[in-house]
């Protein structure tokens, strides 16, 4: 009778380990998805793939702010909820006073503004969009995880960009037809409304692919550097290829200096000098067109 009772016992410890098993294997299905979900929401937006001949294009209301409002909420709750089983502590940081006073001065600007309306809903956008940003690198556990999902976000970006390419060139590609900048005929842009958008993203791809390659996941890691690398050349973006390019040497050089002073100087001076350029020519009041005040 003793030995019946120690079988069953041992029968419902399995089931019950076999049935915690299952429910973490969901909860990481869920995390994982939440986290792609949230990235591609992000990259590829509710509209992507713009006419940029259609003559109401510059009139249209944005339409979808309701569904962008729900699909944001949704994910900052999932988000949030994942996070806190987890990284509770992670969330607590951001109970802090300089947090804080930012959110009070985001609720003064909401009440003093001009369109208290309008300000309210992009408050509330905001926040919704600091929420899912704040948990989202809280939801994977390790490394492998994390390289993991970047790598099916990335690759999701990328095979829609390049379905756009073959399935609908005339709404992922820059034409003669468009209303704006036709000298940008035949430059790439894929689910994005401009060339220079959509570089800048084959930009961050590309790190993100160095990334997963550098983590062990060497197939993925090469598909996302091979593909974005052909995409960026393909926009023809100039700037973001550019800095592209100066990132990677300068990151290259630097493992190679063993002064901390040296590398300081050589990761903080190309930000100084952006700054002086674009920020420092605007407050400083020099014209660079006639080299007056």
């Amino acid at each position: 009778m003793s030995q019946f009772l120690n079988q069953l016992v041992a029968a419902a410890d399995v089931r019950t380990i076999v049935g915690e098993v299952r429910r973490q294997q969901v909860s990481d299905v869920a995390r994982g998805a939440v986290f792609v979900a949230a990235l591609l929401l992000a990259w590829i937006s509710l509209r992507p793939f713009i006419d940029l001949g259609d003559a109401q294009l510059k009139d249209a209301a944005t339409g979808n702010e309701t569904i962008a409002y729900l699909a944001f909420g949704c994910l900052a709750v999932l988000a949030i909820a994942f996070a806190m089983r987890d990284s509770v502590p992670g969330l607590m940081t951001l109970i802090s006073p300089g947090f804080i006073l930012f959110g009070g001065w985001i609720g003064a600007s909401v009440i003093l503004s001009s369109d208290p309306g309008t300000s309210m809903r992009r408050a509330v956008a905001t926040i919704l969009v600091a929420a899912v940003t704040a948990s989202l690198m809280l939801l994977p556990r390790s490394q492998k995880e994390l390289a993991g999902w970047f790598g099916v976000s990335a690759l999701g970006l990328l095979a829609v960009c390049y379905l756009g390419i073959l399935i609908v060139p005339d709404l992922s590609t820059h034409l003669i037809t468009d209303l704006q900048e036709q000298q940008l005929a035949g430059d790439w842009r894929g689910s994005f409304g401009h060339k220079n958008v959509a570089a800048g993203m084959m930009a961050m791809m590309l790190f993100i692919g160095i990334y997963v390659w550098r983590s062990g996941a060497w197939v993925s890691g090469s598909a996302i550097l091979t593909l974005s690398s052909l995409f960026l050349l393909n926009t023809r973006g100039k700037s973001s290829l550019a800095l592209c390019v100066l990132v990677l040497a300068l990151s290259a050089l630097a493992t190679r200096v063993r002064s901390f002073w040296l590398r300081a100087l050589i990761f903080l001076t190309p930000l100084v000098l952006l700054n002086v350029f674009s920020v420092g020519t605007v407050m400083s009041g020099i014209s660079w067109t006639t080299g007056s005040r």
